[in-house]
């Protein structure tokens, strides 16, 4: 059993997964798919021109050069596994994934639409929820809320205990392999609610997809004044301004480049991460829990 890629042909994500799950229901070994996903990958590489080589580890799949896969079989290895990662100058997060295919990424991403209707949704569940929110100052604890209560959010809920990650990654789909991803963070990107940047990322839900586009094409053009910048982003700028007014946050922000848009923790003291795209991250994958 296998299928080709054409060159020519062009398709959405939708239709790619569901010609991927259609041809690899038909492979019930996993030797066969591991055998057929190599093959694809030859394919892809020759198509597409990629340089780097992509390998598999125990039939997981990825990129070495960004992503570096150990498998675990027993808590004693997990716990004599992560200090190898540790260091003086860096802190570690963590992030647990009952099944090692589930993305990385905020639930805000993970449907187009509900990018496109952020705004929307954070200011409808002010209005419809109001006695939930009236004690809570700043957009961050907003969203911490509404992160709590399962409504589409920037955030991604992390910690600082390897155990709790592991746990998460072990709770449920027990036919498949769960992941622990470790996320590095560098000391002096730490932040505090008071901090601009914390301040800045939590504030862009208030705006339209669109509005937030025009802010980050603005950042990005280093031929702007700083006048002409804060000219362009008023808005923001006002907003900002109005927060700091009215806000009394109690919770710890941490922001590090090189990590996702957002992220919380939730045990045992609240923490987040704030930024676009990892750049290098760990994954160690729990077989068999």
């Amino acid at each position: 059993m296998g299928f080709s890629i054409e060159k020519e042909e062009k398709i959405n994500r939708v239709e790619a997964e569901a010609i991927l799950y259609w041809a690899y229901g038909a492979l019930k070994e996993k030797q066969e798919r591991i055998e057929e996903t190599l093959r694809l990958f030859g394919q892809i590489k020759e198509l597409s021109s990629i340089e780097y080589n992509i390998v598999h580890n125990d039939g997981i799949f990825y990129n070495e050069l960004k992503i570096e896969i150990k498998p675990i079989i027993s808590i004693a290895s997990f716990n004599s596994t992560i200090p190898s990662y540790r260091s003086s100058d860096k802190v570690l997060f963590y992030r647990g994934h009952a099944d090692v295919n589930y993305i990385l990424q905020p639930s805000i991403y993970r449907k187009i639409n509900w990018k496109k209707k952020e705004s929307e949704m954070y200011q409808e569940v002010l209005i419809t929820c109001p006695d939930d929110f009236y004690n809570l100052r700043s957009h961050l604890e907003k969203l911490v809320e509404m992160q709590h209560y399962g409504l589409p959010t920037r955030l991604l809920d992390i910690t600082s205990n390897p155990l709790v990650a592991l746990y998460f990654a072990c709770e449920n789909h027990f036919d498949r392999d769960g992941e622990v991803v470790l996320i590095e963070s560098e000391k002096n990107t730490i932040r505090y609610p008071q901090s601009d940047t914390a301040t800045i990322l939590a504030s862009l839900p208030v705006f339209s997809e669109t509005i937030q586009n025009m802010f980050k094409l603005n950042a990005e053009d280093i031929t702007l004044s700083q006048k002409d910048f804060n000219d362009k982003v008023g808005k923001l700028l006002h907003e900002i301004r109005f927060e700091r007014e009215r806000r009394q946050t109690k919770r710890l922000i941490i922001v590090c480049r090189g990590a996702p848009p957002k992220a919380r923790l939730s045990s045992p003291a609240p923490f987040f991460i704030a930024c676009h795209a990892l750049e290098k991250f760990h994954v160690i994958t729990p077989l068999s829990c």
